[in-house]
């Protein structure tokens, strides 16, 4: 599904999905991700990554 596609089904911003798909690690509200997991036809648990703290420092370039 293209990035406009799911914003038009979820109503979240075309912006913001985007954002997430050139920045997964970055942070978004539940209700987000519940809106694209519900367009999707997915749990919105499919849609989250558990990380170590280490990978998420080295992915966002955040340290502690």
């Amino acid at each position: 599904m293209s990035i406009n596609k799911l914003s038009q089904c979820s109503g979240a911003s075309y912006h913001i999905i985007s954002a997430l798909c050139s920045d997964p690690c970055r942070a978004v509200i539940t209700d987000i991700l519940q809106r694209l997991a519900s367009a999707l036809g997915i749990s919105a648990t499919k849609l989250i990554e558990d990380v170590s703290d280490e990978q998420w420092s080295r992915e966002t370039g955040k340290g502690d």
